[in-house]
């Protein structure tokens, strides 16, 4: 039981490091939840996509920044994001292995996997929290609201 209790947290960690509104992945967690063998369905790929979206997202948001001749004093901001993308690659890639430990029977031999993901999950939280401390401090630095900043790569 506790390897499921794991499990159970694994999936909390999940949500945190998607939209918890994106529709698609709650519908996803819900039924994973609920029927742990049907997990590999034709949204599979929608899923793992939500993920190329964000590194695109942040992208986008770094080469407009750098467009626009933001000045970026002793800031981390560029080598912060660029270790959050490898991150998020990092942990996209290791998603089916979580996909794999959550549909088979819960054995000792899934310890090292279930490990390997849950570390991998605290790096990807890790590294968005150094993103986001280093884009808030670019924000100050240039004296733009976020709101503006927002607008200026395409958000709402």
């Amino acid at each position: 039981m506790l390897e499921l209790e794991n499990v159970s947290k694994a999936f909390d960690r999940v949500e945190i490091i998607y939209d918890k509104k994106n529709p698609l992945l709650r519908k996803f967690l819900n039924s994973a939840k609920k029927d742990k063998t049907n997990l590999y369905t034709e949204d599979m790929n929608e899923i793992l996509n939500l993920t190329a979206d964000l590194n695109d997202s942040i992208e986008k948001s770094i080469g407009e920044l750098q467009n626009l001749k933001y000045k970026l004093p002793n800031s981390k901001l560029i080598e912060t994001t660029v270790e959050y993308l490898d991150r998020v690659s990092d942990y996209e890639n290791d998603m089916p292995l979580f996909l794999k430990l959550i549909t088979d029977s819960i054995e000792n031999n899934h310890f090292e996997v279930r490990d390997r993901i849950s570390d991998g999950i605290a790096r990807v939280n890790s590294a968005r929290f150094d993103y986001q401390s280093q884009l808030d401090k670019f924000y100050r630095e240039n004296n733009f609201t976020k709101k503006e900043i927002d607008s200026l790569i395409g958000k709402n």
